[in-house]
């Protein structure tokens, strides 16, 4: 099954459950379904994505989740990257994918390489069409011959040279989400997942926005790793797992609540 399709069903058969609590909002799996449908249909107007690796630039929001959602639903392939990412950066990773398109945050996609062609709203939300220039696209890079089963590409730190593209297939993506379900123990329904690890990296991606899909229940989305708000979301939203690093265990275990 691709990603796309689980969206559709899961929407089908559990339509009210929250897919999604971001500060005041609850979005459930209908309404991401339908917030999916229109971001697609807008976006397919400026282009053909299908087979296309599309970049994604964006902190944590709906918006991240809904723009992942639409790409794989037109047929092309989610690029997530950081949106802290220098120009420089961001130009190699555009060029060696033959990016044609970026979608970005209003106001926060300054870096990315390319002529802003739409402002695309959706519900309550939006986000900044940005086309690929031509220099950036004119070479056709090397990529295996055999892309039609690849839904993200994740590219990695490259600490040691230029960054490499991972490519992940739909199979991967939701067999490494169902070992996440089954290591946690996670119920199918009302675990509410902390998510406050980024959605451009590969962890996040899969064991929030993936696992919480395939197991039909919610994310709790957070924007920035602040102790104490992110306690208070916790508690706020009855959250019931929270994934994080090392270091976020270390803190929140030595905060002390307000008075």
């Amino acid at each position: 099954m691709r990603i796309s399709e689980l969206l559709s069903k899961t929407a089908q058969t559990w339509p009210e459950v929250p897919y999604m609590y971001y500060e005041d909002d609850v979005i459930s799996y209908r309404e991401t379904d339908e917030l999916v449908g229109e971001l697609a249909e807008k976006l397919s107007a400026y282009g053909d994505y299908k087979g296309r690796f599309i970049l994604l630039s964006s902190s944590n929001c709906p918006q991240f989740v809904i723009a992942y959602h639409a790409v794989l639903r037109l047929g092309g392939k989610v690029l997530p990257v950081n949106p802290r990412l220098a120009k420089e950066e961001l130009e190699y990773i555009i060029k060696d994918a033959c990016v044609p398109f970026s979608i970005c945050l209003e106001g926060k996609g300054g870096a990315i390489a390319g002529e802003e062609i739409a402002k695309i709203s959706f519900g309550k939300y939006s986000v900044v069409l940005k086309k690929t220039p031509a220099e950036l696209t004119a070479q056709k890079p090397f990529f295996p011959e055999d892309l039609s089963k690849v839904a993200v590409c994740i590219y990695t730190s490259g600490t040691t040279g230029h960054p490499k593209g991972a490519l992940l297939t739909d199979e991967q993506l939701l067999a490494n989400a169902r070992m996440c379900h089954k290591g946690l123990d996670a119920r199918s329904e009302g675990e509410v997942m902390v998510t406050v690890l980024p959605l451009f990296h590969a962890y996040a991606g899969t064991a929030c926005l993936l696992m919480t899909l395939s197991c039909h229940s919610t994310m709790l989305i957070i924007e920035n790793f602040q102790p104490l708000k992110v306690l208070e979301e916790m508690k706020k939203r009855n959250a019931t797992i929270f994934l994080g690093v090392p270091a976020m265990y270390a803190v929140l275990a030595n905060v002390e609540a307000p008075p």
